[in-house]
């Protein structure tokens, strides 16, 4: 951090006023100095308010993805885990996962966090676009090295769509779970996806990238037309807060899920991940990446039937019209 951003994360851990002159002795620095510092926050858009004889004081907490910000957060949240070692901000990325790949490949440490205020080439799974726009979202990545075989991290999907079920929850954001990835509003519109991308091999895994893209402050009218009536926000469930909260609140959340996953599976979570899910019960058609895809139209095949269950290691139960229970791995829901 800038010594700009240390001025600041002092000014978040004092509820009053801080003096110009305790902020200098603590920074080793002149008076005048310190003032610079509060004149760059400024005129970074920070509302801060100087009174003689009395000292700096911030007034509000931007809706910002700045790292002081996001550790006043985790902070407050009470947050005392190993994760957000390195916290990677941008204000513009084409891909946080792709950066987390880059970071991942070059030895990043687990927990590593790659956030960015927009995205111009997010994306979700089948390689859908995903709208990222400034400001609108938490569009974030984070590292993971799991000890769990590679056959065993589809799991790890589940358990971030159920950590993100239980933030949002503990919010009075009502929202069910879409197999694998999705998170719905009540009416089926998409809240938010998770896209993860592994490099493995036959026996261990190198690394694990788990994206999440959040629609946190959009309207309708935010959205992409094609995307109108289709995909929806927090902000119309009248979310108010910060996306530094819910980034928070996640990391707290997800990793005690990530380490329950790690050390007795699914088994222990599966019970609050079926009581979330919006596909279990159903009738839906899937496609099914174990069956051919079609030479002609490059369409991947389907499977119609039953959601019945989602099993110990993630897979989706469906029950066909013959009575046929088939394991569905990977594949993508429609109906």
């Amino acid at each position: 951090m800038t010594q700009a951003d240390i001025v600041l994360q002092t000014l978040l851990e004092n509820d009053g006023a801080v003096s110009g002159q305790w902020i200098s002795e603590q920074l080793g620095v002149t008076r005048a100095a310190v003032w610079k510092y509060v004149k760059e926050l400024q005129d970074r858009g920070y509302p801060i308010e100087a009174t003689p004889r009395t000292g700096y004081r911030i007034t509000a907490l931007p809706d910002w993805l700045d790292e002081p910000l996001l550790r006043h957060a985790l902070r407050q949240q009470g947050y005392t885990g190993s994760w957000g070692g390195i916290l990677d901000t941008h204000d513009t990325l084409p891909s946080t996962n792709q950066r987390a790949r880059e970071l991942a490949i070059n030895g990043a440490a687990e927990g590593t966090i790659v956030l960015a205020d927009a995205q111009t080439l997010g994306r979700g799974r089948m390689n859908r676009v995903w709208d990222s726009r400034p400001g609108m979202g938490l569009w974030m990545s984070i590292i993971l090295r799991p000890t769990a075989p590679p056959h065993r991290t589809p799991g790890i999907t589940l358990v971030t769509a159920l950590a993100l079920h239980r933030v949002l929850a503990d919010m009075y954001m009502p929202v069910g779970i879409k197999w694998p990835n999705d998170l719905l509003l009540g009416d089926g519109r998409k809240v938010c996806g998770i896209l993860t991308e592994m490099s493995c091999d036959m026996d261990r895994v190198h690394w694990l990238v788990v994206g999440i893209g959040l629609n946190v402050h959009h309207t309708q009218d935010d959205f992409p037309e094609e995307l109108r009536g289709q995909a929806g926000s927090l902000a119309e469930l009248g979310f108010q807060g910060t996306r530094a909260s819910i980034l928070a609140a996640l990391m707290m959340r997800l990793e005690l899920l990530y380490r329950i996953y790690l050390t007795d599976g699914l088994t222990t979570l599966l019970p609050a991940y079926r009581n979330a899910s919006v596909t279990i019960g159903k009738t839906v058609q899937v496609t099914d990446s174990s069956l051919p895809i079609d030479p002609i139209t490059a369409i991947p095949a389907m499977r119609s039937g039953l959601a019945k269950a989602v099993d110990n290691e993630g897979a989706l139960l469906l029950e066909t019209a013959n009575g046929e229970v088939v394991r569905v791995v990977c594949g993508d829901i429609r109906g």
